[in-house]
C-alpha cells in the first residue's frame, strides 16, 4: 500500500490503552491534513484506535503484513 504520510509512530509490541494514547499525542501536534502512519502489532489496538480517535483523525487506510497492523490516519 502505497500512502504518503507526515510522521511515523512505532508501536510494535505495546499493549492496550498505550498505542491508542500515544497515537492521540501525536495526532494532536500535527497539522490539520498531516497524515500519521502508526504500526502496531496488537490486533486489538489496530481496531481500537481508528475507533476511539475518530474526533482526532480520520482513517485514511490500513494493512497488515507479517504481523504488523499499518494504521493511517490525517489529523482533523
Amino acid at each position: 500500500m502505497s500512502i504518503e504520510f507526515d510522521l511515523e509512530l512505532d508501536l510494535g509490541g505495546a499493549a492496550c490503552p498505550v498505542p491508542t494514547l500515544k497515537t492521540k499525542v501525536a495526532l494532536l501536534q500535527m497539522g490539520r491534513g498531516e497524515v500519521l502512519r502508526v504500526r502496531v502489532t496488537n490486533p486489538r489496538s489496530a481496531e481500537t484506535i481508528p475507533r476511539e480517535l475518530k474526533e482526532e483523525g480520520e482513517l485514511v487506510g490500513w494493512y497488515a503484513e507479517e504481523g504488523s497492523y499499518y494504521i493511517y490516519l490525517r489529523r482533523r
